[in-house]
């Protein structure tokens, strides 16, 4: 455990760990399952929900870690050389934590959860993810926003034990919204392992709006809905996108997006609009990320060039974006 996890279990909580892997042999695969059990003690500012939202965050920290370790030593995880930090990462975009029974007695949260998995499948994905920079890059931010709300969690319980009873409650409310904010983080994760699992947007959907309904600043929340709703309800997915873009003007991403919401609607020139903000913000991005997201940009507003009747325009593009797509398009349309 790192000096990082062992900050968090310094202050005042009792931890006991059921450190049990069960295997299930089937027909088909080779099931793991990781279980772990976490005490939470309660402290005076603490409700049932913020015990259990603290509770959930450590046993689920728990059990990605043992499933790291036991990734690297067990699959060819350990062949790509990656830190356990990374792998423990990559993970939770792949499986998520199930929780078994949990208990409240008014002072301590007893909380159990699982994780089972085909490890051999894991590694596969992990395999696949790790070559991904976007969504390699969305799994740590998500996981330095939890690290970060869960270490602000600590400080305020250690400020309002020596704060005089006229300042608590003022204090207690940010307790109460820090809190929130890390179980917003942990829904969106949720809805990432999703998306990588290719589930109904449905579920997908619901589980952003639990995370913007604890987070209604959740700019991430907001354009991972977007893209969900970007077919279906192109209306929707536009005022998503705005909202993200509230924080993040500059978010070449969600301009990429909106832009293919607009040419959903047939708003074509808006579209283009879009999707040159996209390539004027592009700079803002990381250079590994920069290539892919400028090919898919001007691949986008050569189709919407396409539907505006203007072919030139559509063929420089598609020859900027070069990507298999694009390479498809241009030989469609006999251009060399």
């Amino acid at each position: 455990m790192g000096a990082e996890m062992n900050y968090y279990f310094k202050v005042q909580m009792i931890s006991t760990v059921l450190l049990s892997v069960l295997f299930i042999q089937s027909a088909y695969a080779s099931i793991t399952t990781f279980e772990k059990e976490y005490t939470y003690q309660a402290s005076e500012i603490d409700s049932k929900v913020t015990s259990r939202a603290n509770a959930l965050e450590q046993v689920k920290r728990l059990l990605l870690e043992e499933l790291g370790t036991y990734l690297e030593s067990k699959t060819e995880v350990k062949n790509f050389m990656l830190t356990q930090d990374q792998i423990t990462t990559l993970t939770g975009g792949i499986v998520s934590a199930v929780v078994v029974s949990e208990k409240w007695d008014g002072v301590n949260y007893v909380l159990k959860a699982k994780i089972s998995a085909d490890p051999n499948e894991v590694a596969k994905a992990v395999n696949q993810l790790r070559n991904d920079t976007s969504k390699t890059k969305e799994l740590e931010n998500t996981k330095e926003l939890a690290n970060k709300y869960a270490k602000e969690i600590i400080r305020l319980k250690k400020q309002l034990n020596n704060l005089p009873s006229e300042k608590l409650a003022v204090k207690n409310t940010e307790y109460k919204h820090t809190v929130d904010l890390l179980s917003a983080t942990n829904a969106y994760n949720e809805a990432i392992v999703l998306v990588n699992s290719r589930k109904p947007k449905e579920e997908i959907i619901a589980k952003l709006n639990q995370a913007i309904k604890l987070n209604p600043n959740y700019d991430a929340a907001y354009a991972t809905r977007g893209i969900q709703k970007e077919i279906d309800k192109p209306h929707e997915a536009i005022e998503d996108y705005k909202k993200a873009l509230e924080s993040k003007p500059g978010w070449s991403l969600v301009h990429n997006g909106l832009g293919r919401a607009y040419r959903n609607l047939g708003e074509y020139d808006i579209a283009i609009e879009s999707f040159n903000k996209a390539i004027n913000n592009i700079d803002n991005y990381y250079v590994d990320f920069k290539k892919g997201m400028l090919s898919g940009i001007y691949f986008n507003r050569g189709l919407t060039y396409e539907k505006l009747g203007d072919l030139e325009k559509a063929t420089d593009d598609m020859k900027k974006s070069a990507g298999g797509p694009a390479k498809s398009w241009l030989k469609k349309h006999d251009i060399d």
